[in-house]
């Protein structure tokens, strides 16, 4: 029994050795739809703030998330205290937190 190969979803997407490779629009030229900007009263914590990676070695990952455990605080909040120690060293405000407009119902325990 013979097997047929399927036709590839995308032909032409290596280039040929020799061959330019196509390029496509960057994303900045291509149409978008209007979307209104999100506020904290309607999309909550992700509409409302700017979401930032750090990246840790695993053994200072692991020290840190304890020292947050012993503190009784989230890792968030100890990230927190450590950026309104250094603003204030700088002499700036401490960074501002963000408030849900409806308060959490507090968890039963």
């Amino acid at each position: 029994m013979a097997t047929t190969r399927k036709p590839s979803l995308a032909p032409g997407l290596l280039a040929r050795p020799g061959a330019a490779p196509s390029r496509s629009p960057p994303v900045e030229d291509l149409p978008r739809a209007a979307v209104p900007p999100a506020s904290a009263e309607t999309g909550g914590l992700k509409a409302a703030t700017v979401g930032t990676t750090l990246y840790l070695l695993p053994q200072e990952s692991k020290r840190l998330k304890r020292l947050a455990l012993d503190l009784d605080l989230s890792l968030h909040e100890l990230m927190l205290t450590g950026l309104d120690r250094v603003l204030a060293e700088h002499g700036q405000p401490p960074v501002r937190r963000y408030v849900p407009a409806v308060p959490r119902k507090e968890k039963k325990r």
